[in-house]
C-alpha cells in the first residue's frame, strides 16, 4: 500500500515484523498528516543530532560491505527489492563544490545524514525522500537540486517539510517494533514532561544551593501550599519566594508553578486529605533531599581527598543546639597542594564519654571509607571526656592509631589563659568592669544610644561592644574601639565616649 517506492518489509534492512509492516501501511492510508504531526513533535525537525531516523541510516551505512553495482541507479526512487541495496550505499558526502559540501552539516556542527551528492548529475538528493515517496510524490530533492542559488536556504526548508517528516517516520518505523508505533504519540508525551520536570528541578537546585550559600532559611512559618502562592502580600518562605521572583523571567519555571497552583487549588476545593498525586516539586520533601544530595556529594568529595592525601588529622568537639540534643562535630585537616581543614560530619551524641565518642567517630570514618590507622593527630578541648589518660577520647583513639598525637587545642588554652588572667589582676579586672557597664549603661536607653549617635559622627556607625564571659577576643575588640590602634590612632573612640557621658550627665 505503499507504493513501489514506500515499502519497508525487507527483512534484509532491519528485520521488520509482519505486524510492523501491516501497522505502517494503515498509518499511511489513514493519517499520513498525523504521523508526519506526530514525527515532528517528537523529534523536532530531522536534523536532531541524535534522531533515530540518522541513527537507521548510520547504522546501515556501516554495514556497506557488497560491491557496488554499476547498473543500477542510486539516485531513482528503489522498489521493494531494492531498497537494501539502496539505503546501504546512502549517504554520499564527496562533494568537489564548496559551497555545496558547506550544505552537509548544520549550524549546530551535525552533519545532515539524509543529504547525499550524486557526482554525475551534480545535484543534491535526499535519499529518505527517494525510498520511501510515493510515486505520485515529487520535490526538487527527489528530482535531484542543482540550483545553487539560495541551496541553504532550499535544504532547511525541506528538512523542515511535513513530507521530509513523514518519510522519516516511515524509515524509522521500519526498524520500530509494534509497541514502539502505538504508544509513540504517549511516549512523546512522557519525555517532553520529562524534559520539562528536569529543567524545573535544575533551577530548583539553582535556588536551594544559592540559599545555602548565603546562609539563609528555608522555610517560611506559613503559607506554603502552592494554592497560596498567588498571594504576593502573604510570606512564603526565602526557597519559594525566589521560585516566584524566578518565574517572572522564566517561561518554563512560570508554566509549572502556574499548573501547580491550579492543580493545588483543585484539590484544596475537594477538600482530599494529603496532596494526592500532586507532584510540584517545590515542597520541603524536595528541598530536603537536594540538601541531602548536595551533602552526600559534598562528603564523598572530602572524603576522596583525604584518601588521596594518605594521612589526616581529626578535630572533635560537641556543643548543644537549640533542641538541647548534644552534636558532635567532626573536622578533617589533610594536605593536598595545600593545607586543607574541612567539616566532614555533624552528628548527634547520645553519650558524651570518652569511648563513646571515640565509637562514634570510628563510624563516621568508617562509613567515608577512612582508616583510622591512618589518623596521625587529633585535637580537641582539655575535657576530661576528650584527653583523659585512660578513658579520654584521646587514649581511646592511640589504642587503633598508636602513632597520633593529641593536640590540646591551642585557641582554647589561649582563650583559658587571657580569661583568667584578666580576672586576677585587679587592674584589668576593673577596666574590662568599667568597659561593659558603660557599653551596657548606654544600649539600655534609646534617648542614650540616640546621644551616641549625635556625639560620634562615625561614618561606620560603631558602638562600644559588650564583653562577653567565654570569648578572649570580645576583650580585645572592646579595647581597640575605645583606645584604637598604634598604626591608626584615628580609629580610637575615646574622646566620643568621654563627650557622650558628659552630654548624658548634663541632661539629666
Amino acid at each position: 500500500m505503499f507504493g513501489p517506492h514506500a515499502q519497508s518489509t525487507s527483512d534484509s534492512i532491519a528485520g521488520t515484523s509482519r505486524e510492523a509492516a501491516n501497522t505502517e501501511q494503515i498509518l499511511e492510508d489513514e493519517c499520513v498528516e498525523e504521523t508526519a504531526g506526530l514525527f515532528t513533535e517528537e523529534q523536532g525537525e530531522l536534523g536532531h543530532p541524535e534522531s533515530p531516523t540518522e541513527q537507521v541510516i548510520a547504522d546501515i551505512s556501516e554495514c556497506q560491505t557488497e560491491v557496488l553495482d554499476p547498473s543500477f541507479n542510486y539516485f531513482a526512487c528503489p522498489n521493494r527489492n531494492e531498497l537494501a541495496v539502496f539505503l546501504k550505499y546512502h549517504p554520499q558526502h564527496e562533494i568537489p563544490d564548496p559551497v555545496l559540501k558547506k550544505s552537509v552539516k548544520r549550524k549546530d556542527g551535525t552533519i545532515r545524514k539524509w543529504l547525499s551528492y550524486c557526482k554525475i548529475t551534480k545535484a543534491m538528493f535526499c535519499s529518505v525522500c527517494l525510498a520511501f515517496s510515493k510515486s505520485h510524490e515529487t520535490n526538487s530533492f527527489i528530482e535531484g537540486m542543482t540550483d545553487k542559488h539560495h541551496v541553504h536556504q532550499r535544504i532547511e526548508e525541506h528538512e523542515k517539510s511535513a513530507m521530509h517528516n513523514a518519510e522519516a517516520f516511515f524509515l524509522k518505523s521500519s526498524s520500530a517494533g509494534v509497541d514502539d508505533l502505538l504508544l509513540f504519540k504517549q511516549m512523546s508525551v512522557r519525555r517532553e514532561q520529562v524534559r520539562n520536570r528536569l529543567q524545573v528541578l535544575h533551577r530548583v537546585v539553582d535556588v536551594v544551593k544559592v540559599i545555602g550559600k548565603q546562609g539563609l532559611s528555608y522555610r517560611g512559618d506559613k503559607d506554603e501550599a502552592a494554592f497560596n502562592l498567588e498571594d504576593i502580600t502573604k510570606d512564603h518562605g526565602n526557597f519559594l519566594e525566589l521560585i516566584l521572583l524566578l518565574s517572572k523571567y522564566d517561561i518554563c519555571l512560570k508554566y509549572h508553578v502556574n499548573k501547580c497552583i491550579e492543580k493545588s487549588k483543585i484539590l484544596q476545593l475537594s477538600r482530599g486529605k494529603g496532596r494526592g498525586s500532586l507532584v510540584t516539586l517545590l515542597s520541603k520533601t524536595t528541598v530536603n533531599k537536594v540538601l541531602e544530595s548536595i551533602r552526600l556529594l559534598i562528603q564523598e568529595t572530602i572524603s576522596n581527598e583525604v584518601r588521596e592525601a594518605g594521612m589526616f588529622s581529626i578535630q572533635v568537639d560537641t556543643t548543644q543546639d537549640i533542641t538541647s540534643k548534644d552534636q558532635c562535630s567532626i573536622i578533617v585537616r589533610y594536605v593536598k597542594e595545600c593545607i586543607k581543614e574541612k567539616l566532614l560530619a555533624i552528628v548527634e551524641c547520645e553519650f558524651s564519654t570518652g569511648k563513646n565518642l571515640f565509637k562514634l567517630v570510628m563510624e563516621v570514618l568508617k562509613s567515608y571509607k577512612l582508616e583510622i590507622t591512618k589518623c596521625i593527630g587529633s585535637s580537641t578541648d582539655g575535657a576530661a571526656n576528650m584527653q583523659g589518660q585512660y578513658n579520654g577520647f584521646s587514649s581511646w583513639l592511640s589504642t587503633e592509631s598508636p602513632e597520633q598525637v593529641h593536640i590540646w587545642c591551642y585557641a582554647h588554652i589561649l582563650n583559658l589563659v587571657l580569661a583568667d588572667t584578666t580576672k586576677v589582676v585587679v587592674a584589668s579586672a576593673s577596666l574590662f568592669s568599667l568597659l561593659n557597664d558603660i557599653a551596657v549603661f548606654i544600649r539600655d536607653s534609646y534617648q542614650r544610644t540616640n546621644t551616641w549617635e549625635e556625639v560620634s559622627q562615625d561614618p561606620h556607625h560603631r558602638r562600644i561592644s559588650v564583653i562577653g564571659e567565654t570569648r578572649w577576643w570580645s576583650k580585645d575588640a572592646a579595647l581597640r574601639k575605645v583606645f584604637g590602634e598604634f598604626s591608626n590612632p584615628d580609629s580610637a573612640l575615646f574622646l566620643s565616649l568621654i563627650y557622650t557621658l558628659s552630654k548624658i550627665e548634663e541632661s539629666v
